[in-house]
């Protein structure tokens, strides 16, 4: 019975066991923040194109002369109009010069000249009423001039990385 009793007391315990998880994780998603910018590496970017988003790498895409896409308006005062996008030496060789206008909800909030080749970013502030919160809101640039591929007729103005709305 000795015996026994220490070679039961001999064997190997497991060591501590974590305490299970009290609170579900949730991650962190785009529904969270006041603004909402799309790069085009975002995975649900695509959900966002409303036209002439055309094809490219996960990191940029190329836009025809008039790029829009749609983001969900989570307030509507206190936002800056972005965007980052590269105006492509192949096309520059051929348009020359491009003015872009941008606008929010087909209302012109700024209008750039690029007088050469490279990449260049736009922020400006969106006037106050003009954003609702709870719609979605469509951004889009004007491009006024652009590049047509003789092979598939394609147009091609600027390369997109990035547009949405930021929090000031």
């Amino acid at each position: 019975v000795f015996l026994a009793c220490c070679l039961v007391g001999c064997q190997d315990n497991p060591g501590p066991l974590p305490l299970p998880s009290q609170r579900p994780e949730f991650p962190v998603t785009r529904a969270h923040r006041a603004g909402q910018i799309v790069s085009m590496s975002d995975d649900d970017a695509p959900s966002h194109f409303v036209r002439d988003i055309l094809t490219g790498t996960p990191e940029w895409r190329w836009a025809g002369p008039h790029p829009a896409l749609k983001v969900a308006v989570k307030i509507g005062t206190g936002l800056h109009f972005i965007a980052e996008f590269t105006v492509a030496d192949a096309t520059f060789k051929s348009t020359g010069p491009v003015t872009i206008n941008f606008l929010v909800n087909g209302k012109s909030i700024g209008s750039e000249r690029y007088s050469s080749p490279g990449m260049y970013s736009f922020d400006k502030a969106v006037e106050d009423g003009t954003l609702l919160p709870g719609k979605d809101a469509e951004l889009s640039l004007d491009v006024d001039k652009y590049w047509t591929s003789p092979v598939d007729g394609a147009k091609l103005a600027v390369i997109l990385s990035k547009i949405g709305l930021r929090q000031q």
